[in-house]
């Protein structure tokens, strides 16, 4: 921990001395997110590029959860729920689904069973379900008792032209698959004269960019370049029918000509089916101005499966479904752990997520309306997470019951997965939903402040304990937790409800809980400099302060939310660790900034050094011992929703991608078509430079700067969203050791206009060479950020770029104004076998 600091003169070196003791052993790089899934931007993250258009042609279900409410029949084979809306479920939609229903104060359970009917809520009244067996008591409005439904049955399918770009005529056919595809739930039927369309890199507005004649032009993010291959598997229900298809941009580039091809007839199901594949090369290079197109008609009566465009691979060993752009980038990251969770996720059950590509349906978890998120399987991010050599986290499902986790944790050993990582020494962390607390998502869990949720926790804790394939070593079960103030802490708090539930279930608790402390939730006001964001002062100021309230201020003010408590609580209440499943910023709303202002604030040097100071200080003052995730790997922006006065349109905040473009083809020079924020940059400097130095060690600062902070980014009814920290410290160390010689010590600057020096000591101090790199480059300011680059030729080069390291040697190191530094070396102290195992925490 670090000791009190002082203000003092900055005129003379901070004293670090770093010590033999381990804080923490096994500790985990700074990890990333994934996200999700798209066919625009930068989350064009995979190989098969047309497979989020659903090329092949998933299945679709639902899953969801109603709360009891007044002015309906709720009895003991009936539960009503008021939500209406005029594209919502038509009637019986939910008949045939599973439920289980839940008393919100006590989280005991009513009953659970098969919904026999239910009503629409397109009109006035919401959905009243009619259920059997009974329940045990009539549910009550008044303590919002939760209905959980599961529809997989065939009700839950959509229809061709409600999931596809295909004509109304189109329908599933499941009697007839190729025995080539991994789809063995249905084809799709074509009548003559239907026509198929995919669009893949669609072209979005590239609104961050600064350059306003930029900014309002259409781009890609990805370049076509090098090896490519369009296919298709194809049949004909009636003798001499046709396919005629084509690959290219629209109004540009043809990649394929207009072809027809003439597929076989067979009667019986499973003959006679085709598999076409047709290579191509592109070489773009630069912004696209039109989205690539895929297009497919029939003539006659056609069947067809797993249409897709196939991105070719250059990367040595990359065989995971991930494009090389991406491997490639995630590589130079080097995350300790990385994580997915996308849109599917808030309802998809494990049979589909561990189902082959073509049997992987897709779930809609709205309690509104139809809907779907399209979702990757468990195996191909565990294939990535092995292929990097990090740990992973995966998002389950919160509607999942225990036979549910019973499966999953066998097919984890079955399928190799658990053995696989154990001879890696890396974790596989399974997250019981995502954000159950959240009342804004369909498939919430939040009622009874954590009630509901921990009834379903204990049992899938237990059943996933229980499975025959389970290592206590490799798989740590994780529930949610929530980082709003009391809530992760204390004894009426969300987290108390959940894990007190949890544990009343023999083996219930999971092994971690996990929070989302994302900063500078509101940009309340900013230094300007013109129409620049000043390079001194706020916001910069107030993440430092923030950071610092959250991490390491061990007894906050009352009612502040503390990672620090929030560790404390879970740890020494229900002996569960803390890992940390998303930190950024979050500054989707405040006052009124241009789009300059916004990319100096939200994807800057400033951005990076504050989200980067927060996931190391979470590790070295909050203590969390479980892996750490900023948020996301690839998102081009998110809304901004300004207040008062002088408000510009069409501003958006450049959140949340640490990446700008991965946009490198097969055919191009690794990474020379990515282009990363300053966050990535950052992030990676820091991995590289721990490396395999997974040992937290003890840390003590003497004769710290530091600056008083009074509170800011006040709402506009002067409310502080940041509290006064009469000692926000100006530089904070941190020091890592593999305890066989070799170890690594990050300083951050947090003075914004001076140098500050620092004096290792100790048995971590360096004993000979040393590798220094320092973020960002000496010709950056805080607030410079990468949003100008383009893949346009009229595009800037990034301002930001990854530095290089010297070498050097010494124990004093000067560290510039806002800015961190790396030091690698080895040290005449190794750490002794007692030591390795026993750390202080």
């Amino acid at each position: 921990m670090l000791s009190a600091a002082t203000v003092r003169s900055q005129s003379t070196p901070t004293t670090v001395s770093i010590s033999s003791a381990v804080e923490m052993s096994g500790v985990d790089r700074p990890g990333i997110n994934l996200g999700g899934i798209g066919d625009y931007g930068s989350q064009q993250l995979l190989k098969s590029l047309n497979y989020v258009n659903g090329g092949y042609f998933p299945g679709t279900y639902a899953g969801t959860t109603y709360a009891c409410s007044s002015g309906g029949s709720n009895s003991t084979t009936t539960w009503y729920n008021s939500i209406t809306d005029a594209s919502g479920y038509a009637a019986n939609f939910w008949s045939g689904a599973s439920f289980v229903a839940i008393n919100a104060a006590t989280g005991a359970s009513y009953g659970s069973g098969v919904i026999t009917g239910s009503t629409s809520n397109t009109g006035s009244a919401g959905i009243t379900f009619t259920l059997s067996p009974g329940l045990s008591a009539a549910c009550s409005p008044s303590q919002n008792d939760v209905l959980i439904v599961r529809q997989t049955g065939p009700n839950g399918l959509f229809a061709p032209n409600q999931l596809l770009n295909v004509c109304a005529g189109a329908s599933w056919d499941t009697s007839d698959t190729s025995p080539s595809s991994s789809n063995t739930q249905h084809s799709l039927e074509m009548p003559t004269g239907c026509g198929l369309t995919f669009y893949m890199d669609a072209t979005v507005s590239n609104r961050t960019n600064a350059n306003a004649s930029l900014a309002s032009q259409q781009v890609n993010f990805i370049n076509l370049n090098g090896s490519y291959s369009a296919t298709f598997k194809a049949k004909c229900l009636v003798a001499g029918c046709s396919i005629n298809f084509s690959v290219g941009r629209l109004g540009g580039t043809t990649y394929l000509a207009s072809t027809t091809v003439t597929p076989g007839f067979n009667a019986t199901p499973g003959v006679g089916w085709t598999t076409y594949t047709y290579p191509f090369t592109a070489s773009e290079t630069g912004t696209q101005s039109t989205t690539v197109g895929y297009s497919l008609n029939c003539t006659g009566s056609c069947l067809l499966q797993d249409a897709d465009v196939i991105e070719g691979s250059t990367l040595p060993g990359n065989t995971t479904a991930f494009r090389d752009a991406v491997v490639s980038e995630l590589e130079r990251l080097h995350p300790g752990s990385i994580r997915y969770m996308d849109a599917s996720l808030w309802c998809s059950d494990v049979a589909d997520e561990i189902a082959a590509t073509g049997n992987r349906r897709w779930c809609g978890g709205s309690a509104w309306q139809p809907g779907i998120g399209q979702s990757m399987g468990y195996n191909d991010v565990l294939a990535l997470g092995n292929f990097l050599g990090s740990d992973v986290l995966i998002t389950v499902g919160q509607l999942n019951q225990p036979s549910d986790w019973l499966m999953l944790i066998n097919w984890l050993s079955s399928s190799g997965w658990i053995s696989t990582y154990a001879a890696s020494g890396h974790k596989i962390y399974l997250e019981d939903g995502n954000e159950a607390w959240n009342s804004g998502v369909g498939a919430t869990l939040y009622y009874g402040n954590g009630t509901v949720y921990g009834s379903t926790v204990g049992p899938n804790m237990a059943a996933a304990k229980s499975a025959s394939g389970y290592n206590s070593s490799v798989v740590k079960l994780v529930a949610n937790s929530w980082v709003a103030p009391n809530q992760g802490y204390g004894p009426f708090g969300w987290l108390h409800n959940v894990l007190t539930i949890a544990q009343a279930t023999p083996n219930g608790l999971p092994d971690f809980v996990d929070d989302a402390p994302y900063t500078l939730n509101y940009l309340g006001n900013f230094d300007t400099d013109g129409s620049n964001v000043a390079t001194t002062g706020a916001p910069f100021l107030d993440e430092w302060a923030e950071d610092a309230n959250l991490d390491s201020v061990t007894t906050p003010a009352s009612n502040s939310e503390s990672m620090y408590l929030n560790q404390q609580y879970a740890r020494a209440n229900f002996g569960v660790g803390t890992l940390v499943y998303e930190v950024n910023q979050s500054t989707l709303s405040g006052v009124a900034a241009t789009q300059l202002q916004l990319n100096q604030v939200g994807a800057s040097v400033g951005n990076a050094l504050a989200v980067a100071e927060h996931i190391l200080l979470m590790q070295r003052d909050a203590q969390v011992s479980g892996p750490i995730h900023a948020f996301t790997l690839a998102e081009p922006y998110t809304g901004y929703s300004c207040s008062g006065n002088g408000c510009v349109n069409g501003v958006v905040m450049p959140l949340w991608g640490a990446n700008l473009f991965m946009a490198t083809g097969p055919g191009q020079t690794p990474n020379s078509a990515n282009t990363d924020r300053p966050l990535a940059i950052a992030l990676g400097v820091i991995n590289n430079a721990i490396g395999a130095n997974n040992n937290l060690m003890s840390v003590t600062q003497s004769g710290t700067p530091t600056f008083k902070y009074l509170g800011g980014q006040s709402y506009n009814n002067g409310s502080q969203t940041i509290p006064p920290n009469a000692a926000v410290p100006y530089v904070n160390c941190f020091a890592y050791s593999n305890g066989l010689g070799n170890w690594t010590t990050i300083c951050f600057n947090n003075n914004l206009t001076t140098p500050e020096s620092v004096t290792l000591t100790g048995a971590g101090a360096p004993n000979g060479s040393v590798s220094k790199t320092i973020f960002p480059n000496p010709a950056n300011v805080i607030t410079d950020n990468n949003e100008k680059s383009s893949l346009s030729a009229a595009g800037s080069a990034p301002a930001v770029a990854e530095p290089a390291a010297s070498s050097t040697s010494g124990a004093t190191y000067s560290i510039p104004p806002a800015s961190f530094i790396t030091l690698t070396y080895t040290a005449s102290r190794t750490l002794t076998t007692t030591e390795r195992r026993n750390p202080r925490k």
